[in-house]
């Protein structure tokens, strides 16, 4: 049987994004998770390779800590912002 976690009461909650090297970033959470849904919002330049990312929760409460599965999602060519070459 699954529990519910009161998502809003949590100390932190994060979506914990993993890019393509493998290095983890999170941007600010735009809900409070009372729909028990966590939705983050990122910035020009975030998503900054296509390919294969993931994303995972982290909900830390007074007792305990629980990670989300993690989930893959692709950036694709056309909705990231390669840097630019300095030439």
């Amino acid at each position: 049987m699954l529990n519910s976690i009161n998502i809003p009461t949590a100390a932190m909650k994060r979506l914990l994004i993993f890019d393509y090297r493998c290095s983890v970033c999170w941007g600010p959470l735009i809900t409070d998770g009372e729909d028990g849904l966590l939705r983050v919002l990122t910035e020009e330049g975030f998503l900054d390779q296509s390919g294969i990312w993931r994303v995972q929760a982290r909900i830390v409460l007074a007792t305990g800590e629980w990670y989300s599965d993690s989930v893959a999602f692709t950036v694709a060519s056309n909705l990231c912002r390669e840097p630019p070459n300095e030439a």
